[in-house]
């Protein structure tokens, strides 16, 4: 046993960063492990018949992943099958790779909701889990029918409180990482922006947003290590300038193209959280002078326990807390394991992402920007290992789980966002 002890012991020194912050080394991308992860779908498992979700199949079994393929099957499938409902369209702007980024909008036609996932490649499931969603909802209206999440039924006339409200939906915001990831199985984190030498490629698509990436300037000099990078070679690389990136430029192109927007969810995984409020410090509602454009405060954020907190508006921070708790507390009613928490998005470390970005127009007192309120979406258990691929690749049971928990999820945001009202800034003048 000892010359195995002493590979495993190597082998941690390799991964050590992977598996409970973001700082990661491209060392790791190449780990095999032994564990049976579910595997990607090959083929077209749609091509001659329209998806169904968890919550309106008895007997739902998924047998892989959808691969990129097989999402955009899904997409126009649905869109064939529903097309008074939905609508599939592109952002108009190719990746790196050449690929469509797709656009779905379900209902209103001045959308209320906007969600996104699959910003990181390795996130595996999360396209899923918002496609199957998309489904669920198609479904129950056609059939006049509810969602049943084991024992949690949701009624037709809640899902069409949801396709009332109008929801976007980008499944797969990254389609070019996720198919490297997929077919590397490298726990691969950025999108495919090319370089000159392989371990430089990418850019961290959640670091390259404009409200926080001159990081350097903006927060104190020992809180960004884990989350930001000018080195190309890191997995939270932020890239040659802000906005540089056309999976970055297409998610804000809705932002600043629907000025119905008011909520904003962020689709992650693995840490079984769904978080709130501001990513770059912990937040604070009395004193409006402490935001992020506020210069006097520059190279003092992202200290956790300083006397600077990043301003909300009470209303906004009430509203936010209480509906990633209303989240939380009904996705741990289904599933084997209630394990969901409602958390500052800042709780463990700064993490600036799109979340921010969403607030941003709003709180940078541009005029006519319209407030979009945003959580981020963890789903998925976290798992005690040193191991990339053990913490984000599910295996068949876990993936269930998560598309469970998060179908549910995903139906709470639905319905909360067509519950509050609109507030634009106002400029005076």
């Amino acid at each position: 046993m000892k010359p195995l002890t002493i590979f495993l012991s190597s082998f941690a020194v390799i991964v050590h960063s992977c598996s409970h912050n973001e700082e990661l080394d491209s060392a790791i991308h190449d780990n095999a492990t032994c564990v049976k992860y579910l595997a990607v779908g090959r083929g077209d498992r749609f091509q001659n018949s329209v998806p169904r979700g968890i919550g309106s199949t008895s007997n739902f079994q998924a047998q892989s992943l959808l691969s990129v393929t097989e999402i955009e099957s899904a997409l126009r499938g649905l869109q064939k099958a529903y097309p008074d409902k939905m609508k599939l369209s592109t952002s108009g702007i190719k990746t790196h790779q050449g690929r469509d980024i797709h656009v779905v909008s379900l209902g209103s036609r001045r959308p209320r909701a906007f969600i996104v996932s699959g910003i990181h490649g390795r996130d595996r499931g999360g396209p899923d889990n918002v496609v199957y969603f998309i489904a669920d909802l198609l479904w129950a209206d056609r059939n006049n029918a509810s969602l049943w999440y084991e024992s949690r039924e949701y009624s037709v006339e809640q899902v069409r409180r949801v396709l009332d409200a109008g929801i976007v939906v980008m499944p797969s915001a990254n389609p070019d990482g996720l198919n490297h990831d997929q077919k590397t199985g490298s726990c691969w984190r950025k999108n495919r922006r090319p370089a000159t030498t392989s371990k430089e490629i990418g850019v961290d698509i959640n670091a390259n947003f404009k409200v926080f990436w001159d990081f350097e300037r903006i927060f104190h000099q020992n809180t960004t290590k884990i989350s930001l990078s000018r080195d190309p070679r890191r997995q939270n690389y932020v890239g040659p300038g802000p906005m540089s990136e056309p999976e970055t430029q297409s998610i804000y192109k809705v932002f600043r193209e629907l000025d119905s927007l008011t909520w904003y969810l962020d689709v992650h995984s693995v840490r079984g959280e769904v978080l709130y409020s501001w990513g770059d410090d912990a937040t604070q509602v009395h004193d409006p002078r402490m935001n992020f454009l506020n210069a006097s405060f520059h190279h003092q954020r992202g200290l956790l326990d300083d006397s600077y907190g990043e301003y909300l508006d009470p209303e906004d921070y009430t509203l936010q807390k209480s509906a990633a708790e209303r989240i939380v507390s009904a996705m741990n009613t289904v599933g084997d394991s209630a394990f969901y928490k409602a958390s500052e998005a800042s709780s463990l470390y700064p993490s600036p992402g799109s979340a921010d970005e969403a607030m941003a127009g709003y709180y940078g007192g541009n005029c006519g920007a319209h407030r979009i309120n945003a959580l981020r979406l963890d789903f998925g258990a976290e798992v005690d290992t040193l191991v990339c691929q053990e913490f984000f690749y599910p295996d068949a049971y876990k993936y269930r789980q998560n598309l469970l928990q998060s179908s549910v999820g995903l139906m709470e945001f639905g319905l909360n966002a067509g519950e509050g009202g609109e507030k634009v800034f106002r400029c005076e003048g």
